[in-house]
């Protein structure tokens, strides 16, 4: 489905949004998409509380959104094409509850990523319910970004949803990245992807695309290899994905050295 593209406000404009305080929050319907920016938010701190956040986040210059459904299905809440003036991005919490009565609160949901990569969440929908949105930039930081609620997702998961047995071996010159796939989970790729993020770089890029491969037999091979060669670097991030038969990203594990 085509989505509509609504404009708060133009991308080079930083004038405070309307849905700075949760009275004022945008309702996302789905399969729509909304821009928006952090700068010069703040933050009702009657309608927070980092206790229930823990570690994932502290309120800098926040803002409201909220969703519901018209039935029980699972959806996606996507955060893309960000353009931040620092590195950090935007931090996204989830939440389940009566607008700023926070002792009603119920956090589904808390990501902060410190980079602006794409990404999404995953939740599972009650018929008629409204859920809040809180995003926030990360130590302030100030972002334009794209958000949407929609039935297909886009960009990275939050967390390691499709863990396989990995293994890792770094020398001055090289890091090799090792995985094993059971045969039972090979139908369910197209192929694997190397995402890499180098140290102050705003996201990780493709750097390579591994094939399902089939053995002697005609089954699934069972073991893979990625060696980068890391030599002119000294801090690196990488995403190793599979790409499912639905080309949705299924993240196997991160690691960064």
């Amino acid at each position: 489905m085509k989505k509509i593209l609504l404009l708060l406000f133009p991308v080079i404009v930083n004038a405070q949004v309307i849905n700075d305080n949760i009275a004022n929050r945008i309702s996302l319907a789905l399969n729509e998409e909304v821009i928006s920016n952090t700068a010069n938010c703040t933050v009702e701190k009657a309608c927070v509380d980092e206790l229930l956040t823990g570690k994932c986040i502290k309120y800098h210059n926040d803002q409201w959104f909220s969703f519901q459904s018209e039935k029980e299905q699972k959806i996606y809440v996507n955060i893309y094409g960000q353009k931040c003036r620092d590195l950090r991005g935007v931090q996204l919490v989830v939440i389940d509850g009566t607008p700023c009565e926070v002792s009603d609160y119920t956090i589904l949901s808390c990501v902060s990523l410190a980079s602006q990569d794409n990404f999404y969440i995953e939740l599972d929908l009650e018929k008629e319910k409204e859920y809040l949105l809180n995003v926030d930039g990360y130590l302030h930081d100030h972002c334009n970004f794209f958000i949407s609620i929609d039935t297909t997702s886009y960009g990275f998961p939050t967390y390691a949803d499709f863990p396989l047995e990995t293994d890792i071996i770094k020398n001055e010159k090289e890091i090799t990245l090792k995985w094993k796939i059971p045969d039972s989970l090979s139908t369910q790729i197209k192929h694997f992807e190397v995402h890499r993020r180098k140290n102050k770089e705003y996201r990780h890029e493709y750097i390579n695309s591994i094939p399902i491969e089939l053995n002697s037999f005609g089954s699934s091979k069972e073991k893979y290899m990625y060696i980068d060669t890391i030599s002119q670097y000294r801090r690196l991030h990488y995403k190793l994905i599979a790409v499912d038969i639905n080309d949705k990203f299924r993240l196997i594990s991160e690691f960064e050295f």
